[in-house]
């Protein structure tokens, strides 16, 4: 999803992680390192060399940033984040989800959960503050490190 503010440049909004089992992150919205992706998920990336994408040359006009938000070890599968849609706000973004609960007559498996989504944020002007929504209610702000 691309989205433009009061500024004249595009940002680029790409939701690159929602898993079921993630490890650790904190519970709220946080800015994560492209290195930290893999040990959300529990893996580990291999040695050797890796593109970072907030440094990838091919697009010097553009950095990138990741986002994450976790809202704690939940007691069965079922719950999650759904990204509804991202608005640009003059130096804001903010991103609308829906957090999903299951029923009480849905049948789930009774194992813990860490649900979580990890959206990416790419231009060459990125935003100073992310704002969250839950079910049409703010979750969290967040500002931004350069």
């Amino acid at each position: 999803m691309s989205l433009q503010g009061c500024k004249t440049s595009t940002v680029e909004v790409s939701e690159i992680l929602n898993h079921n089992f993630c490890s650790t992150l904190p519970e709220g919205v946080r800015q994560v390192e492209f290195a930290d992706l893999a040990a959300i998920v529990g893996a580990k990336l291999l040695e050797g060399e890796i593109e970072d994408p907030a440094t990838d040359a091919s697009s010097a006009a553009a950095s990138s940033i990741f986002i994450a938000i976790y809202k704690g070890v939940q007691p069965t599968l079922g719950h999650g984040f759904d990204l509804n849609k991202a608005e640009a706000k003059g130096d804001e973004i903010a991103l609308h989800y829906t957090w999903r609960t299951p029923t009480a007559d849905t049948i789930v498996p009774q194992v813990l959960s860490q649900p979580c989504s990890v959206v990416e944020l790419r231009g060459p002007e990125l935003p100073r503050q992310i704002s969250v929504w839950l079910n049409g209610e703010p979750y969290e702000q967040l500002a931004l490190t350069e």
